[in-house]
């Protein structure tokens, strides 16, 4: 066996070992988890997942264990509600043990240091900013002010819709739908439609929409392995 390899396997177990012993230690043995399927070592149900058909897998697999079910994505457990009730439950009655959110390197440098109300964590400081947005932005004279602009936008939504339609061609709803956002957000923002020019701008909007979406899926190495998060720092 080359000395290559054999490193290659030796890591590999180490870094299973290292996994299965914080799995049995006693914090993690105190928590009940849901029922659910089970994963593999080290990768969990990760390798388990078809991400074109993902809402299908998660429907057979609440079939088979239940509208609350526990998975794992690497190391990371992940709970899993296909019940109106249970999120009831979960989001309403109990909403402030769900209400905060995880820091991500990528939202880290897309938004300052995770400080947009989208991806800021529930401390007093997103309670502050929730509070100018609710009434600065969100006033019922602020949201019927921007009526018009939301109307016209369907509006060509639904024309562009009914032209391809007329022409027997396909109508993507993914693109359909970002073009509409976009519009809006471009128009309520900087107060013109961000295509109206020409369509090199459209199209470097919508990259740059791709881009971040792309970036926030990712799986990060310190996601998986902790100590290998300085290789996420050097690519970002």
């Amino acid at each position: 066996m080359s000395m290559p390899l054999l490193l290659a396997l030796s890591l590999i177990i180490l870094v299973f070992l290292l996994a299965r012993r914080r799995g049995n230690s006693p914090a993690a043995r105190k928590l009940r988890h849901p029922p659910g399927p089970p994963g593999l070592p080290f990768f969990g149900n990760l390798l388990q997942y078809d991400p074109s058909n993902l809402h299908v897998r998660l429907a057979k697999l609440s079939d088979k264990y239940g509208p609350l079910m526990s998975m794992t994505l690497v190391r990371k457990p992940v709970i899993v509600i296909s019940s109106a009730r249970v999120a009831e439950e979960a989001l309403k009655h109990n909403d402030l043990a769900f209400s905060s959110r995880p820091s991500f390197i990528c939202t880290r440098k897309l938004s300052y240091n995770n400080r947009d109300i989208a991806d800021s964590p529930y401390t007093e400081y997103w309670r502050e900013m929730r509070k100018i947005v609710v009434l600065r932005l969100f006033t019922l004279k602020q949201v019927n002010s921007f009526r018009p602009v939301r109307k016209d936008e369907v509006a060509r939504m639904v024309k562009e819709i009914s032209r391809r339609a007329n022409a027997h061609q396909p109508v993507n709803i993914n693109e359909t739908t970002l073009s509409l956002s976009s519009s809006m957000i471009s128009r309520f923002a900087l107060g013109k439609r961000y295509d109206e020019e020409d369509g090199s701008e459209k199209m470097r909007f919508d990259r740059l929409l791709k881009q971040m979406q792309e970036l926030t899926l990712q799986i990060f190495h310190w996601r998986i392995i902790p100590w290998l998060g300085w290789i996420d720092k050097l690519l970002w």
